[in-house]
């Protein structure tokens, strides 16, 4: 593997004691496929799963890849493929105070959300920003795959989250940078790589971090990461945060773990403040991460009540703090009341996901059911479950012209092993699949 003489001269001078074992394993060695389980859902069966990863919960090393598009416990959202280092989140916030409003700046695919998520109490809740659209579009398909109902995902500027008023007790910004900490597994991050990106990346993540300090609550905690080497985009950023009076919270990580203290690369760095994963130390890719606090205060944050009545569904069952709210044109949504933080969004942003939709009011087919509906660990529903076997499985997700022996009545879920896929619909004797059109699946399937 070719990797750019600017980025070699470099990472030799800036990590003298690491490069040419981070060069090695760049060159020589294979990333390693990694998973997390998810933590209410029946567990999938069959993944080839190797070690498990010891800084996250539920989480695994795999033996090898296999084809997760044609696993059905996948489209369940049993469990999301995930790189390792990246899920060290999950430990720096196992390391932090509890919080109930969280905010993911630059959030898509959806990965680190997801762990914020699974860390949520009953009453907490989660925005996820993504300013660019298709990547929005690939955010919203894992939130709702994952099925948490007190996430909601908007797409506007770091500047206008900021301004619509909101506060929030922890904010992760994972970083736009240049990628290298890619380079072993997305040739196209070197390609796409050149001498001048690491500062463009840089003033970028600067100006993002600028804009989004004032939603960060008194006493709430930042979270900031990338997946690059450059001390310019990360030890440098770093200190602008400190800078701008922000408490570097001390970290504790096994050093068996393999990721290194800034602080042993840098004089400047104080220890256990910022880590960073190097292929060839850790056994991920590359990464770094590093937590704030801002000193508390006396200001309290806005308040917005929720304008909408709440409602009852006899096919809904709603678990935890969660409440049945009805909407525009009929829509239904499971919220908790920190929604109102998504009202207040909405004034400057465009709201992408609402969290906790549930479905609609049809006048002829009465209560249409969404399609996060089916796949929300939230929600229990009465509505009666037909069970496929694989092969029908994957023809359900692929949404190949087939119809199932028995089809039952109305609205009723798809299940495989009891995994939950999503809707079908019985028009006059007809089976209709309901999965959504954009998530099926597009590869040939197995011919049995």
């Amino acid at each position: 593997m070719n990797l750019p003489n600017a980025f070699v001269c470099r990472v030799q001078q800036e990590l003298p004691e690491q490069a040419d074992q981070l060069f090695a394993a760049i060159s020589e060695n294979a990333p390693r496929v990694s998973i997390r389980q998810h933590g209410t859902k029946k567990e999938a069966e069959g993944l080839p799963l190797d070690t498990s990863i010891p800084w996250a919960e539920r989480a695994y090393w795999l033996k090898e890849r296999p084809i997760f598009t044609l696993d059905p416990a996948y489209h369940a959202g049993a469990y999301y493929v995930q790189e390792s280092s990246s899920m060290l989140l999950d430990h720096v916030i196992s390391q932090l105070p509890s919080f109930k409003r969280a905010l993911d700046v630059c959030a898509a695919p959806g990965g680190k959300s997801l762990i914020i998520a699974d860390r949520l109490p009953q009453d907490g809740f989660l925005i996820c920003n993504e300013l660019v659209p298709k990547r929005a579009d690939i955010l919203k398909e894992n939130v709702i795959r994952w099925g948490n109902s007190r996430v909601s995902i908007v797409s506007g500027a770091a500047a206008d989250l900021a301004a619509a008023g909101c506060e929030f007790d922890l904010i992760l910004v994972d970083a736009p940078c240049s990628g290298e900490g890619l380079f072993r597994r997305d040739p196209d991050a070197i390609v796409n790589w050149h001498p001048d990106l690491p500062a463009q990346c840089a003033r970028m993540q600067s100006s993002i971090l600028e804009d989004i300090l004032p939603a960060l609550a008194p006493g709430g905690h930042l979270i900031y990461s990338t997946c690059t080497f450059g001390r310019l985009e990360n030890e440098a950023i770093w200190q602008l945060l400190q800078a701008n009076e922000l408490e570097p919270v001390a970290l504790d990580l096994p050093s068996d773990w393999g990721f290194i203290d800034s602080a042993e690369i840098f004089n400047d760095m104080p220890a256990n403040k910022a880590f960073r994963a190097i292929p060839g130390f850790a056994s991920g890719e590359g990464f770094f991460i590093a937590a704030f606090k801002k000193p508390a205060s006396n200001s309290q944050s806005l308040h917005l009540e929720i304008n909408v009545a709440t409602i009852e569904n006899p096919l809904l069952q709603l678990k935890g703090s969660l409440e049945l709210f009805g909407l525009a044109n009929q829509q239904y949504a499971a919220l908790p009341k920190q929604w109102e933080t998504v009202l207040k969004l909405s004034k400057k942003l465009k709201v992408i996901h609402a969290a906790g939709e549930m479905g609609m009011m049809h006048p002829q087919n009465g209560f249409v059911p969404a399609h996060a509906l089916a796949l929300s660990t939230d929600v229990e529903t009465t509505f009666e479950t037909h069970h496929f076997d694989l092969t029908q499985a994957r023809w359900y997700l692929a949404r190949k012209d087939f119809s199932p022996a028995v089809i039952p009545t109305g609205y009723f879920l798809i299940s495989w092993q009891g995994h939950r896929l999503g809707w079908a619909f019985n028009k006059r004797g007809k089976f209709v699949n309901c999965f959504p059109v954009p998530y099926k699946i597009r590869m040939d399937l197995p011919r049995n």
